[in-house]
Order: structure tokens, then C-alpha cells, then sequence
């Protein structure tokens, strides 16, 4: 959705679309974290979605009202390692949209960095203290 001031309206701008899990069933959407295009030539919006999270890559658009974004690619899907699913809960990119967390339901954090070729790539996972 955006918001246009001089039509006093929101509207929709894209629709995304949610990728089925391992068992080709759709879980509930439980977070979703937007990364705005700071310093880099897309959004990224990352979801919370069953035992995964899916992150979408948007261009900006290039001007407001008549813009829509592009169709978005599908999705990455990315995963808890360690073969058990589990289900995500929250995410948060960092300020600068370059650092993605995800909390799982079993106390653990996994991070995920973009490398220098704009992919996600997993960081460090994050154990609950007991």
C-alpha cells in the first residue's frame, strides 16, 4: 500500500505472493519487517511465515500516484538449520537493511548478512540462555 497526500487515499501498490513450505501447505503470515532502499536500489520485505522466512526484493517506485511497483520475483525461502522445523515468529532487518533476524520458537535467533553480491547468507544462530 502508499499513501498519496494530494488524494488524501491509500492505495495498493503490489501484491505479494507467499511461497508454499516442504509440504506445499501455506502457513499464517506472524511478522513482517520492511528494509527501505537506503543506499541500495531496492526494498526488501522480509516475512515470518510458518517454518520459514521469505523475503521479497522491490524497486522503488519512480513516481507517485500513478506508479506500481513491478511484480516482485518470487521469494527466498530461508530456514532454520538443524533439519527440525520450527516456527518463526518475529524478523527485523538492521538500520541498513544489510543484517536479517528471525526468532524461532525454541529461543533461537538466526541471522543472515547480505554478502557483496546482494544475497542473504546465514551469519551466526543465537541460543537462548538459560
Amino acid at each position: 500500500w502508499g499513501y498519496s497526500s494530494d488524494q488524501k487515499r491509500w492505495s495498493v501498490v503490489t501484491k505479494l505472493d507467499v511461497e508454499a513450505d516442504a509440504r506445499g501447505a501455506v502457513a499464517e503470515v506472524r511478522d513482517v519487517d520492511w528494509a527501505p532502499c537506503m543506499g541500495r536500489s531496492e526494498h526488501r520485505i522480509a516475512a515470518a511465515i510458518g517454518s520459514g522466512v521469505q523475503v521479497w526484493r522491490l524497486a522503488p517506485l519512480s513516481s507517485w500516484p500513478d506508479a506500481r511497483c513491478e511484480p516482485p520475483a518470487r521469494p527466498t525461502v530461508l530456514w532454520m538449520d538443524g533439519g527440525v522445523p520450527l516456527t518463526f515468529w518475529k524478523v527485523g532487518w538492521n538500520l541498513t537493511g544489510t543484517t536479517l533476524a528471525a526468532s524461532a520458537e525454541n529461543g533461537q535467533v538466526k541471522m543472515w548478512k547480505l554478502d557483496f553480491q546482494g544475497q542473504l547468507k546465514p551469519h551466526c544462530t543465537l541460543d537462548q540462555q538459560e
